[in-house]
């Protein structure tokens, strides 16, 4: 086996400057976590308001009754809605009912449900549209 009888190693500077060009890439790496998580967040934020409203108007379709008394003591209308105000999971839910049926489907009358679910800053996160089906 040949001997080598010059070895060269690795200077200080070098070792410097390699770990500050692998410090530079791990911090531009790091700052994605926090994004991944904040976005993550909202998304799971979002999903939930979306399963509330459709919820809400699953609720709505099968408890007709409720639907007929809203429409029967209208008291806030805007054009042709019924307006309605409640509370469901810490959001604000705004329900807008049309007052007369779009859809004659026999016996019963189909009415058009529109529902807005609200932040605390009254920004719409969520909305779904349906029909209700009264007598």
């Amino acid at each position: 086996m040949p001997s080598v009888k010059n070895e060269k190693g690795l200077t200080l500077l070098e070792v410097l400057v390699s770990t500050v060009i692998l410090m530079i890439i791990l911090v531009t790496f790091m700052n994605f976590f926090p994004q991944m998580g904040l976005m993550n967040s909202k998304n799971e934020e979002k999903l939930h308001a979306v399963n509330t409203v459709k919820k809400v108007l699953l609720d709505w379709q099968y408890d007709t009754k409720k639907a007929q008394e809203v429409l029967s003591n209208c008291s806030n209308k805007l054009d042709e809605y019924c307006l309605y105000e409640t509370q469901e999971d810490g959001y604000k839910i705004q329900l807008k009912i049309k007052d007369h049926s779009d859809l004659n489907s026999g016996p019963a009358d189909a009415h058009q449900i529109q529902i807005q679910l609200l932040d605390k800053k009254d920004i719409v996160v969520a909305e779904t549209y349906g029909y209700i089906m009264l007598n």
